[in-house]
């Protein structure tokens, strides 16, 4: 099983992903965001929003 000092990149999608589909909220991510970044972890968004939307 992976653990998070294993080498990783996290690939996701916005809407409906990481982003709550109704309201775009992104805080309940936060604390998972949050310790992946202090872990060196890349988090690498994929859309079909153009930069300006994200």
């Amino acid at each position: 099983m992976l653990s998070i000092h294993d080498p990783l990149l996290i690939f996701t999608d916005l809407d409906g992903t990481l982003l709550n589909s109704h309201t775009f909220e992104w805080q309940p991510a936060a604390p998972w965001l949050t310790r992946l970044h202090e872990s060196g972890v890349p988090v690498i968004l994929c859309s079909s929003k153009t930069a300006a939307e994200m």
